[in-house]
């Protein structure tokens, strides 16, 4: 339940911002920051045409800043800083009121007015990170994890053949001779080769 005054700011919120907040025509003040949201803030943000005060700060949004913004002509406070925010700082009408640069401090990816960092003359905005969702940071890591173990249980299964089965271990190391005995040969011969080859 969202109020006309609402302070989230360090309450532990993540995933992304609920697309029903951008409809509140009559919220002032907006204050989620300090959390673990993440995604991209909606075009939709001009549907709230009250909005006075907007803290989006020390969060893990990414993507564009929505141009969108500029329609907000009550806006006077803004503070989008700390995130992973990426391409040009829009302009125009309300955003051009907007001139610190602490406002979107701390978002490598940005570029433009009124940040000291231009943006590439061809007009491409910088790189935007690739970031992975959670889902597929759990699946990375299962999948390392699966990995190491696995190796780890071979080793184990293979010292423990070798230890207890007095045979295996026998036919193990002769393998081994054999195959040091084979690439010891090969070098012998390519070296002698190399020696006829030369011209006297």
């Amino acid at each position: 339940m969202f109020t006309n005054q609402d302070h989230r700011s360090r309450n532990k919120l993540a995933g992304q911002i609920p697309e029903e907040i951008w409809s509140l025509e009559a919220l002032i003040n907006l204050n989620i920051s300090q959390n673990f949201l993440q995604g991209r803030v909606s075009e939709k943000i001009d549907g709230m045409r009250s909005l006075e005060y907007l803290d989006l700060s020390m969060n893990e949004l990414s993507g564009p800043i929505p141009q969108a913004l500029s329609n907000l002509a009550p806006l006077h406070q803004l503070n989008l800083s700390y995130n992973n925010f990426s391409g040009r700082i829009p302009t125009g009408r309300q955003l051009d009121t907007l001139t610190d640069p602490s406002i979107y401090a701390g978002n490598a990816y940005l570029c433009g007015f009124p940040t000291n960092k231009s943006c590439p003359e061809n007009n491409q905005t910088p790189r935007e990170p690739d970031f992975l969702s959670e889902d597929e940071k759990s699946e990375t890591i299962w999948f390392h994890l699966t990995t190491i173990v696995g190796f780890i249980m071979g080793i184990w299964c293979l010292g423990g053949v070798l230890i207890f089965k007095g045979a295996w271990r026998i036919a193990y190391f002769r393998i081994i001779d054999n195959i040091f005995d084979v690439i010891y040969v090969q070098i012998m011969l390519a070296m002698r080769t190399r020696r006829l080859s030369r011209p006297m």
